[in-house]
């Protein structure tokens, strides 16, 4: 991307508590899950990560091109699966979603937990 060119990127995240006996099927799902949302049309990344203090929390951190890429990705049939997934295995209490956009070398944070949440319960 030119350096010159503002810069409209969208980086969301979900920070994920999960029961102790339910960690090893969230890793596999998330993991069987990671390749394909990468293809997905505007994704510059997606990633899954463990925290080092605790075992049993995740953080999922994607980043799009913009913000019409991650709707898109709000619609597919990988996050309709992920996010049953996360509904079935983590701690709903502790599932955080978040998301981040890039303006012009500015972040601006805005929390997006409301729409998640509608998603999550639909």
């Amino acid at each position: 991307m030119n350096a010159s060119k503002p810069r409209d990127a969208v980086v969301s995240t979900a920070n994920i508590s999960v029961r102790p006996e339910n960690r090893k099927e969230l890793c596999l799902t998330v993991a069987s899950l990671l390749n394909p949302i990468r293809k997905e049309p505007g994704c510059v990344e997606y990633r899954f990560y463990g925290e080092a203090g605790d075992e049993n929390s995740f953080l999922l951190m994607g980043e799009w091109e913009n913000r019409e890429a991650l709707n898109q990705h709000l619609e597919s049939k990988n996050f309709a699966v992920l996010l049953g997934s996360i509904a079935l295995l983590a701690k709903v209490s502790t599932v955080d979603f978040k998301l981040l956009s890039e303006m012009t070398g500015r972040h601006v944070p805005r929390n997006i937990r409301s729409e998640m949440k509608e998603a999550l319960y639909a």
